[in-house]
């Protein structure tokens, strides 16, 4: 508290290297803001809700499983990253996560996530919102919540249609995320900061539209992809699998194109044994 010698040392010191006063209930938001813009895996671990229908009360904390802190390094040390899982894993949540990170602490980016159906899509950009209603009121509000937004320490705010989320950052540029079903004019996504492939193995027309964007895609500089899928075999995700650059076991990918492979079998849930997928085997 102010008057502490060790508080004062830390209070000086984070003035004159960051410029923030965390005396005040601004600086100490500020200080909160950058520490959650930096460190990624801190936002979802200790900030980040999404919703279990399993568990009781159906809104539980994003803790990550090792298995998908490992997936998050690869997806942001990668701009293609590939994803093969097994059911229920969490993979969509966490992608989402991600993007939901670079729209809220990011102004003037832009994202999509493309899915089989418009059905597929406005379920994204729901849980794009269950995941902002839950965080924090000093962290982002919605548009005209007045009662929340007395908490507001940023004055981030946001606004959700059933197809879009838009980030508003204070006297800057707009965030966005958008959701498309998977057709021919969705190549013209592939512009944006991030295009995630919502179970890809099932989007008609996935290589036609693949074809497309690969122009766009290549460019310099371009936008991070993320593909993530069960496995279906004959699919143009197969195909972007086997020719991806990963090693699991014995098994391996060519690595002839663009993408890092990310495999996350049916054990990386910790709470799945050899009985559980035994008596999952018995009923399949």
């Amino acid at each position: 508290m102010p008057g502490n010698e060790e508080f004062e040392k830390l209070r000086k010191k984070t003035k004159n290297k960051y410029g923030i006063d965390i005396a005040t209930p601004e600086g100490r938001a500020t200080l909160k803001f950058e520490k959650y813009k930096r460190f990624k895996k801190k936002f979802i671990n200790e900030l980040v809700k999404i919703e279990d229908k399993d568990k009781p009360g159906t809104v539980i904390d994003f803790k990550l499983w090792p298995a998908q802190e490992d997936a998050l390094d690869k997806i942001d040390n990668n701009r293609f990253s590939i994803i093969a899982k097994s059911r229920q894993l969490g993979l969509t949540w966490e992608a989402l996560a991600y993007i939901n990170h670079m729209i809220l602490f990011n102004s003037g980016k832009s994202a999509t996530g493309i899915s089989e159906t418009e059905r597929d899509g406005k379920e994204l950009c729901r849980r794009m919102d269950f995941m902002l209603r839950h965080l924090p009121n000093w962290l982002v509000t919605e548009k005209g919540d007045e009662e929340d937004k007395k908490e507001n320490m940023t004055g981030i705010t946001y606004d959700y249609n059933v197809l879009s989320i838009v980030i508003h950052h204070p006297e800057k540029e707009d965030s966005t995320f958008s959701a498309l079903p998977s057709k021919p004019s969705a190549a013209r996504s592939f512009t944006d900061n991030i295009v995630l492939l919502d179970e890809w193995a099932y989007h008609p027309r996935a290589e036609e539209i693949w074809t497309a964007a690969y122009p766009t895609i290549n460019r310099p500089g371009g936008g991070k992809v993320i593909g993530v899928s069960t496995g279906e075999q004959g699919t143009f995700f197969e195909k972007m699998w086997n020719n991806a650059e990963w090693t699991y076991g014995a098994e391996a990918g060519n690595g002839s194109n663009l993408f890092t492979g990310i495999f996350l079998p049916w054990d990386a849930h910790p709470e799945r044994d050899k009985e559980w997928y035994e008596d999952t085997k018995k009923q399949m």
